[in-house]
């Protein structure tokens, strides 16, 4: 998880202005691989591992078992990338995408495409894409970003149910 995107994150349960408080324990390359974010109100806690953050609400239940899928070839996922940027209308950054799971493959095609951003994935299945240019969380119904300094898409895919908590929502 990029260290800029905690920026935006404020607390799931309390919202803003409650921006969570990060402890990394493991950080390279300005991405954070372990630790935990605080919330400064509810005092709750959300852990980070292998660079992906279960940010839901407590009591949090265990993941979910995923079905393995078959993968699309490189160049297909690339033309989805290109796709979907079209779709958003970005062209460059700074700035979040934030993508359901669903569109996972393509979030690294995606940032290595639109230099400047950081794809933001929002699912259980997000868990291995995280990389450069590249951020994966877990929430409940509710995403918790504040700034209103994201782009969400997916090709009429949508986020869970999830709507966006921050202030410029």
């Amino acid at each position: 998880m990029n260290v800029v995107l905690t920026d935006h994150l404020v607390c799931p349960r309390c919202g803003p202005p409650f921006g969570l408080v990060l402890l990394a324990r493991d950080v390279r390359d300005r991405r954070v691989r372990e630790g935990e974010f605080g919330c400064p109100n509810c005092r709750d806690r959300f852990p980070v591992g292998e660079g992906f953050a279960d940010l839901r609400p407590p009591p949090r239940g265990p993941a979910p078992v995923e079905p393995e899928e078959t993968d699309a070839s490189a160049g297909e996922v690339e033309s989805r990338a290109l796709r979907l940027a079209a779709a958003l209308g970005v062209a460059e950054g700074p700035g979040l995408i934030v993508v359901p799971d669903a569109h996972r493959a393509e979030a690294g095609p995606l940032a290595r495409l639109v230099r400047g951003i950081e794809v933001v994935v929002v699912g259980w299945r997000g868990r291995a894409v995280a990389a450069k240019g590249v951020s994966a969380f877990v929430t409940g119904p509710e995403l918790p970003l504040g700034g209103g300094g994201g782009r969400g898409g997916g090709g009429g895919a949508n986020l869970s149910g999830c709507s966006c908590r921050g202030a410029g929502s």
